[in-house]
């Protein structure tokens, strides 16, 4: 044991002093031992495995040295308590996940987008229009959606999960932010500028994918909770499913009717509501409660989306960033407004969201036992 993982043994245990003597002296001793055989085994798996358990041990820690003084000033279990604990995990790993994507797709996506026009450039102009003209426009997009997908997973695994469910937290994470932002954006292009200047269209569709977005997002607790294999695979198949379904059930409408009718509207607004139904049942079935929280979050997300975004636009600075007119190039400093205001709206979100699964755990902890 040398090296990197005799270092990190040994700082952890300079941390463990920072516990009440009471504590130390109890569980000290029997935390360093646990830690350098997990260290050990972490270290075996290889350096992106190790890298991950010391991320993870990190984000842990300051949890629990607060825990460990409440409890030892008088304030037993208050924050390893449900709902209290799930939901200010909830709020902190929505809050974090909102953010840092947010952040991170300013400088992602910009990167991905001026490598991707070097490579048309590269090209012959026959390939070029070929490719613009084309599906082959979607890879950037792809690339920077699987880019901030991760982030948003690993952060999401990182607050709110814990050894056994830090994998199932990344997977979930990733495929549960991916698939329905791959959808808005295949649905607002196919639908052209008929999506901006149809003042029906617009807002219908914008509060049906606020509801299928809160609906991802709160199946991703629930999928990660309950280790459902199949639910996974149905995720997975999902980005393959959901993204060309929605393009070619916009052509197909656009061939029966040609231009947005009530008809049109009608049979997209039935399609965008069998889509959500869906992911609701591959969730929990026969869980009825469960059910009960992924639609909560669904109806929750748009409620606040439609709340927050009205508060924010009347505040300085917010207004700006959240004005769609915005010059990307130019406004540098409202993106970290727009990360202020995502971190606020995810850690609202999470809130809920993870209170009240918190409290599906504690009423029936049988419900949300992960399913080999």
């Amino acid at each position: 044991m040398t090296g990197i993982l005799e270092i990190v043994i040994r700082f952890y245990s300079l941390l463990l002093r920072l516990y009440p003597g009471s504590f130390r002296n109890e569980f000290a001793e029997a935390m360093l031992h646990d830690f350098s055989d997990l260290a050990v085994d972490a270290r075996k798996k290889g350096r992106f495995a190790f890298v991950l358990f010391c991320l993870h041990e990190l984000i842990d820690f300051p949890i629990n040295l607060l825990r460990a003084h409440l409890a030892h000033g008088g304030m037993p279990g208050i924050l390893h308590s449900q709902p209290l604990n799930s939901g200010l995990r909830g709020a902190v790993g929505f809050g974090a996940g909102f953010a840092f994507t947010t952040m991170a797709a300013w400088s992602v996506s910009n990167l991905i987008y001026s490598v991707f026009e070097l490579i048309i450039q590269s090209l012959s102009d026959r390939i070029q229009i070929a490719i613009q003209n084309g599906s082959l426009s979607l890879i950037p997009f792809a690339i920077y959606l699987a880019l901030t997908g991760t982030i948003f997973g690993l952060l999401l695994a990182l607050f709110l999960g814990n050894r056994t469910t830090f994998y199932r937290y990344v997977l979930a994470g990733a495929l549960c932010w991916v698939i329905p932002e791959m959808v808005s954006y295949i649905l607002v292009g196919s639908l052209g500028e008929a999506y901006y200047h149809n003042a029906n269209l617009t807002p219908i569709l914008g509060y049906s994918m606020c509801v299928l977005i809160g609906v991802f997002l709160s199946a991703t607790y629930a999928i990660a909770e309950s280790g459902q294999k199949y639910s996974f695979r149905y995720l997975a198949a999902g980005i393959i499913v959901y993204p060309p379904g929605i393009y070619l059930f916009i052509k197909l409408l656009f061939y029966l009717w040609h231009e947005i009718t009530p008809w049109f509207l009608l049979s997209l607004m039935a399609f965008m509501v069998a889509s959500t139904a869906c992911v609701i049942a591959v969730t929990m079935p026969g869980r009825h409660k469960s059910y009960f929280v992924v639609v909560a979050g669904g109806i929750g997300y748009l409620l606040l989306n439609r709340a927050l975004f009205y508060v924010a636009y009347h505040i300085p600075g917010f207004s700006i960033a959240l004005d769609v007119g915005i010059i990307p190039d130019v406004l540098i400093v409202p993106m970290y407004y727009m990360a202020i205001y995502k971190a606020i709206f995810g850690a609202l979100f999470g809130l809920g969201i993870g209170s009240m699964f918190g409290v599906r755990k504690k009423t029936d902890p049988q419900q949300v036992i992960a399913i080999a």
